[in-house]
């Protein structure tokens, strides 16, 4: 229906309905309108492009020069024009969101390319290279596996020192057992006599660790140390041979045998440790002991604390070692039988007096109660302290908890 069909009252009924439409709009924000004029902009640019509607608006504008009087029909093409403008904001806001999540993929999708852009540059120039020296990857591919037959005679090798290196371990565990068996058995007929033999025993078990220790370290350890280097080089060399091969299938093959080799490391490193604790000679005895507590906390779920008085410790290397030696057994005898939540070690120094001391708070023991004859934890504590001319007390109460004071002569 044109505006001359219509009525006045129809008229009438469409302006107002276009005065209310109109307020509503003068109430919305600045920016809102401001889009409202590009919108009319864009649309005017638009019906200009077409023919059709140029004609027309040709028309209207003769029209509305000349017929400055006519504001109904200028009032019905305002509604329609705000009709149209709704529509496409309102299409704008739901492009809007649409490019919001266009432009977050955008980014991720970017990262990912950054990411991946280094790898395919170095993947392209290893593609370049391979496709233009087919001949002398193939030389390599020679070289290649005469280095895998020889680093698998290499391993062999390895693995019969790894056997031997076993077998010695099997032998020093068997000679300890035999010496724990001629304690438990000989007669000793006084105190003396005792002492002299289980201070020569941890004497002579002390010098085997060190040696045993030393033996793994020069020997094993650094073979697999070069072992891991030796297939580090040959991971290199591979990753450029004949594309015919899956290079991935050796390269994973190649990760897995390198996982392997640092287990045996960190395997051997745990063998030197618990024969000799490497932390005394690298870190002093201090760091050694916060070291040693840490682990045993996050290994047990017992809350242990370390508190030190004593600035500057200078010790003697046997001081130093039994006193770790006295420390370990504590705590594996706390965690054998105290059943205890927390452990503290204080270290301080005391009228000419080193003293340590371990306490837990354990389900304790009587102390005048006779202890099993073969507890030989405490009588190796006791002797070493003794060695040292040091004292060595233990103090416990049933539900109480336990606590190891041991002290030596010291001059700060």
């Amino acid at each position: 229906m044109s505006i001359h069909d219509k009525t006045n009252e129809q008229l009438r009924k469409e302006l107002k309905l276009l005065r209310q439409k109109i307020n509503l709009l003068n109430t919305s924000k600045e920016k809102l309108a401001a889009e409202l004029v590009i919108a009319n902009k864009e649309l005017v640019f638009q019906n200009v492009e077409k023919e059709k509607r140029a004609d027309e608006l040709v028309i209207a504008n003769k029209e509305l020069v000349s017929q400055n009087e006519e504001k109904e029909k200028r009032a019905d093409e305002l509604v329609i024009a705000n009709k149209e403008l709704v529509f496409q904001n309102e299409e704008k806001e739901k492009r809007a969101d649409e490019l919001v999540i266009a432009n977050k993929e955008l980014v991720s999708q970017n990262k990912e390319k950054e990411k991946r852009a280094d790898e395919l540059v170095i993947a392209n120039k290893e593609l370049v290279f391979q496709n233009e020296e087919k001949e002398k990857r193939a030389d390599e591919l020679v070289i290649a596996n005469k280095e895998i037959v020889f680093q698998n005679k290499e391993k062999e090798k390895l693995a019969d020192e790894l056997v031997i290196a076993n077998k010695e371990l099997v032998n020093l565990g068997e000679a300890i057992d035999k010496d724990t068996i001629i304690i438990k058995q000989a007669k000793i007929e006084s105190k003396e006599q005792l002492s002299g033999y289980v201070s020569n025993l941890q004497i002579v078990r002390e010098e085997e660790r060190l040696h045993l220790a030393r033996e793994i370290h020069d020997s094993l350890a650094q073979l697999l140390v070069a072992l891991k280097m030796e297939m580090g080089m040959f991971k290199k060399k591979i990753s450029k041979t004949n594309k015919d091969i899956n290079l991935e299938e050796v390269l994973a093959e190649m990760k897995q045998l390198m996982m392997l080799v640092d287990d045996a490391n960190k395997s051997a490193r745990s063998i030197m440790n618990g024969l000799r604790p490497e932390q005394l000679d690298l870190l002093g005895f201090v760091e050694a002991v916060e070291v040693h507590i840490r682990i045993f906390e996050q290994t047990h779920h017992i809350k242990c604390s370390f508190i030190n008085t004593v600035l500057d410790l200078n010790i003697l290397p046997d001081q130093s070692l039994a006193f770790f030696r006295i420390l370990q057994e504590s705590l594996n005898n706390i965690l054998k039988h105290a059943m205890a939540s927390m452990v503290t070690v204080q270290l301080t120094h005391e009228a000419g007096k080193l003293v340590m001391v371990i306490h837990d708070n354990g389900i304790g023991f009587d102390v005048n109660h006779k202890g099993r004859p073969d507890s030989y934890g405490l009588i190796g504590m006791k002797e070493r302290i003794k060695l040292l001319g040091g004292k060595l007390d233990i103090t416990s109460n049933v539900g109480q908890g336990t606590m190891v004071k041991v002290e030596i002569d010291y001059r700060a």
